[in-house]
């Protein structure tokens, strides 16, 4: 993505219940947001500098298993694992990008 924009919806899709993923930009940082039915998880880009600089940057979520999760944004990444007891993250909606 490239922007001047300081804060800005990437991508979201939300299921039935409470289950949604959003990718978003906040204050001119990229926030990984969550939730698989045990309350909303947050991961933040590690950049120093924001990103809304007019540049080109890469960024990559990802689940390589059921609770982990990581967030690369221009080759830096950020990996949390979730705490509560769903695996499943249940989407239905429509995927806006």
């Amino acid at each position: 993505f490239k922007t001047r924009e300081s804060n800005g919806l990437i991508l979201f899709n939300a299921g039935r219940e409470r289950d949604f993923i959003a990718v978003e930009l906040v204050s001119g940082h990229i926030h990984y947001v969550f939730d698989l039915g045990d309350g909303p998880v947050r991961i933040r880009d590690s950049s120093r500098s924001r990103l809304n600089d007019g540049k080109w940057h890469a960024v990559s979520i990802g689940r390589p298993a059921p609770k982990r999760h990581t967030l690369a944004v221009d080759d830096h990444v950020n990996a949390m694992t979730s705490q509560g007891s769903n695996e499943n993250l249940d989407l239905d909606g429509i995927l806006y990008v």
